[in-house]
């Protein structure tokens, strides 16, 4: 067996098996023939002291998950952060030294998670040059959950050794709502970069996300309607979804010089899709220029322009079911943590309740009163008909 090798600067490598396994953008490991794992499993398992009991390695677990989930639009990423953490060794226990992958899979503990956790919130620093978000590690957790969890319903092993473990709590629920003057300062701060406008105003007047955007194409767009198609391959939910485009956002797209090789709206030099990170940077750049924040302080991301176009299609009156139907979201859930509620909404909903209270019990008196009379007289007031009478 041996060790897990050295960095590059493709990523982590993985060396498991006697086959290499790139945290990046490389071949998978190949498949191992079914008749070794007993005995890669066994020699493991000596090696740890613990009994061909413990299972086959963690490495191959992963493998035979990837085999039956190739298929997921996740799965790249899924897949390299499942090599990331087998390539993990503990520091301290009796497993020191032993990476994940080559660790026996019912070997495994709610320590290893534990330990795993301390490192990245002490010793591990990301490729942003800070500590990696509970988000980041949550999801790493769960390529160590996956494999067993479908080993398991394959009967590789009679049960999930790490069964129970719970998430980090991300704290990563934002309410940054950039209002119309919000955004014409952030679009001011960009200066005269047409495309960055362009790519800015498309996902503030449409909720598209921001791959959706990448990838936007111009045979997307549908010019005597200010609409674009969002196919189902593209979209994150898997289903083709159309959403709108306002004068300014179609203006300033179809100003855009075309790429004579791609369809792409937003093209990289080659042609190919743009790296999105050049989006960030840029966006990035203006908020801190133009001095926008949202209500509490925040500094608003890209993502913030899709949370705004939520909120700010709901005060506008549309339902909610057109705005899940356009944004595409199915969770009713994880749509209302997009549709956020400020001070002005609670007053406005208290200036509607008003209003609609008022004119229920103008109805009502109305209906109790009776209609009236045509006599001129059945008109006047107790008071009045007393005056009339002593004259």
């Amino acid at each position: 067996m041996s060790g897990y090798g050295n960095r590059h600067k493709t990523g982590v490598r993985l060396y498991l098996l006697g086959a290499a396994c790139v945290y990046a953008a490389e071949p998978p490991m190949p498949d191992i023939p079914p008749e070794l794992v007993e005995q890669i499993a066994a020699a493991v398992a000596a090696k740890m002291g613990g009994g061909a009991s413990q299972g086959p390695p963690m490495a191959y677990l992963l493998e035979r998950w990837a085999d039956a989930h190739r298929q997921l639009k996740s799965f790249d990423c899924d897949y390299k952060r499942g090599l990331f953490v087998l390539a993990w060794a503990p520091t301290e226990g009796p497993y020191a030294a032993v990476p994940l992958g080559e660790r026996p899979a019912m070997s495994l503990s709610p320590v290893d998670v534990d330990l795993y956790r301390a490192w990245c919130s002490k010793g591990r620093i990301t490729r942003r040059k800070a500590k990696p978000s509970p988000a980041l590690v949550n999801r790493e957790v769960m390529m160590l959950k996956r494999p067993l969890n479908f080993a398991v319903s394959r009967r590789t092993i009679p049960y999930n050794p790490i069964e129970g473990i719970g998430d980090l709590d991300e704290k990563n629920i934002r309410e940054v709502v950039i209002e119309e003057e919000g955004f014409a300062a952030i679009v001011e701060a960009m200066g005269p970069d047409e495309r960055t406008i362009a790519f800015t105003t498309l996902a503030y007047d449409s909720g598209a996300r921001e791959t959706e955007i990448l990838l936007a194409a111009w045979p997307w767009l549908e010019p005597d309607r200010w609409r674009m198609h969002i196919p189902a391959a593209v979209a994150k939910n898997g289903t083709q979804r159309i959403t709108d485009l306002s004068e300014r956002a179609w203006k300033a797209c179809t100003a855009l010089p075309r790429h004579v090789r791609s369809q792409l709206i937003f093209p990289a030099p080659d042609g190919g899709p743009a790296n999105v990170r050049w989006i960030y940077e840029q966006f990035h750049r203006a908020v801190l220029a133009s001095g926008v924040r949202g209500r509490n302080g925040e500094v608003p991301v890209f993502h913030d322009l899709r949370r705004s176009w939520i909120t700010l299609a709901r005060r506008r009156g549309v339902s909610e079911s057109v705005i899940m139907a356009k944004s595409g979201h199915k969770d009713h859930a994880v749509f209302r943590r997009y549709s956020i509620v400020e001070e002005k909404d609670l007053e406005e909903a208290r200036l509607r309740m008003e209003s609609g209270r008022a004119l229920e019990l103008a109805a009502l008196w109305e209906r109790r009163r009776g209609p009236l009379s045509v006599s001129p007289t059945s008109a006047l007031t107790s008071v009045e008909k007393k005056t009339r009478g002593s004259l």
